[in-house]
């Protein structure tokens, strides 16, 4: 019977820390502030080339990233190295 109520507590502390443990890592951080990056934050995409990824249908980076470096030249016009 002690035995059991031992095992008990023991479970219930370590419950307690999981929860602890978990709780401070999805806390987020005080001082990070995440901000949403847009095209013309990529190098070498200016006003002109984020237009041009805008109007065929590429509106984040995302977007941009699950396309091909043929796709992303044919739409902008621009050289390979700079796809």
């Amino acid at each position: 019977m002690a035995e059991a109520k031992t095992k008990a507590i023991v479970d219930e502390l370590i419950q307690d820390e999981l929860k602890s443990k978990v709780s401070k890592y999805n806390e987020p951080s005080k001082g990070l502030k995440m901000e949403k990056l847009t095209l013309m934050d990529l190098p070498g995409v200016g006003a002109a080339t984020a237009e041009k990824l805008e109007s065929a249908g590429y509106h984040d980076l995302m977007s941009m990233a699950v396309s091909s470096v043929g796709e992303l030249i044919e739409v902008t016009g621009v050289s390979e190295a700079v796809a």
